[in-house]
């Protein structure tokens, strides 16, 4: 049976626990749904009811008595181990507090196949491998593992798959590449990737995509974002007010570019559609992604 094989580094802090939200732990199952999410926001082409399907045939779920995941996902050499862990301030321009995690540069594997299909289940279409290899790079991109994901932290590369080494730098039309793979119906304009299609879904999806200039220490860097979400807080960057909480919808990820010997680190910025934004909304949403990329 086919299956992928992929090394995997840490760029940035992967702030992340077990059952005792204390000592480090890669878990699979955070990866599974961070892979759902970023596939399910590049299908904002999608009508709900569309998207709940094809969601399930990707990824399982309980409607119209259940599927199971074509995929199998699981942990393979090398193994993050106890010598990478570290304690790391998560807001790192106000350092009042630490948590755990692993540190950067840190290398793990992960195994992608997919099992074996009933007769039933191939009455449908089965999502290809191919898929979840496109969905895995693009969580790669623009997101991350763990903890504080929305701004730098949890960020890796995939540096080989099937012992092929990915040494190439990534840019947007890396990106773009393989985004059409999984939606089409994105453009690239000179500085972005932007969406072009009219959106069916009132919930998240990609709407922008930029670059940024490069840095040469990932603290650094991680401590400029991190200034920069205090200097420009607004309800349309995210907020917690009680049991009423809304994630970032502009998401900053980083790149890792160069060699082992001098690495640079570039912020990838993803904007994402968020149903009640005013002109006001999206002018403060520049100015934040501005103070990031510059």
């Amino acid at each position: 049976m086919k299956s992928l094989v992929f090394e995997c580094k840490t760029i940035a802090p992967m702030l992340l626990s077990g059952a005792d939200n204390t000592t480090p732990e890669f878990r699979i199952a955070s990866l599974k749904g961070v892979l759902r999410f970023w596939w399910r926001v590049t299908q904002g082409h999608l009508d709900v009811g569309t998207l709940r399907q094809e969601e399930q045939r990707m990824f399982g779920g309980t409607q119209d008595g259940g599927l199971q995941s074509p995929l199998l996902l699981k942990l393979a050499p090398p193994f993050l181990t106890r010598d990478s862990w570290i304690s790391y301030p998560p807001t790192p321009h106000k350092p009042r507090f630490e948590a755990q995690g692993f540190a950067t540069n840190q290398s793990f594997g992960l195994s992608l196949r997919l099992r074996q299909i009933s007769k039933k289940e191939s009455a449908s279409p089965v999502p290809t491998l191919e898929l979840f290899e496109n969905a895995l790079f693009l969580t790669s991109w623009l997101g991350g593992i763990g903890k504080r994901t929305r701004r730098g932290f949890g960020a890796f590369s995939v540096t080989k798959m099937n012992q092929q080494v990915f040494d190439k730098a990534v840019d947007l039309d890396t990106v773009f590449t393989t985004l059409t793979q999984l939606n089409p119906n994105y453009r690239r304009t000179k500085n972005a990737i932007v969406h072009d299609f009219d959106a069916k879904l009132n919930a998240p999806f990609i709407r922008s995509i930029h670059l940024g200039s490069m840095h040469k220490d990932i603290d650094a860097l991680l401590e400029k974002i991190g200034q920069a979400t205090h200097d420009h807080q607004h309800k349309a960057l995210g907020y917690a007010r009680g049991q009423d909480r809304l994630a970032s919808p502009v998401v900053v990820s980083i790149l890792q570019q160069g060699n082992a010997s001098s690495p640079a680190y570039c912020p990838i910025v993803t904007t994402l559609n968020w149903p009640e934004t005013t002109r006001a909304d999206l002018d403060h949403q520049q100015r934040f992604r501005e103070a990031i990329l510059q």
